[in-house]
């Protein structure tokens, strides 16, 4: 994504949170673990995928 750039907007660049559904895990439970490595990887500096472990709290 780093290499695309849209005439319109200029340079494009993607931040990705990634989490796995474990098993008993409710959808909102997952969805704020995706949601908070998502903000990581902003932080960490963007254009980069962070991955949350199963056992990493949501909060």
């Amino acid at each position: 994504m780093e290499s695309l750039e849209i005439p319109e907007a200029g340079p494009v660049t993607i931040s990705l949170g990634v989490a796995e559904l474990s098993p008993g895990e409710t959808a909102a439970s997952l969805i704020q673990r995706a949601d908070k490595v998502l903000y990581q990887a902003k932080r960490l500096g963007r254009n980069r995928v962070e991955i949350a472990q199963a056992d990493d709290p949501a909060y």
